[in-house]
């Protein structure tokens, strides 16, 4: 990881999406190290 985006780029639509996205893989993680 490590890498910024330019989400300036995008319409709020998609925005929104990447902004899910990133909230679910953060969730996943750290349920992930909970159970570890």
């Amino acid at each position: 990881m490590g890498k910024t985006l330019d989400l300036s780029k995008l319409t709020d639509e998609e925005a929104k999406h990447v902004w899910e996205v990133v909230q679910r893989d953060f969730n996943l993680r750290r349920k992930e190290e909970e159970r570890l």
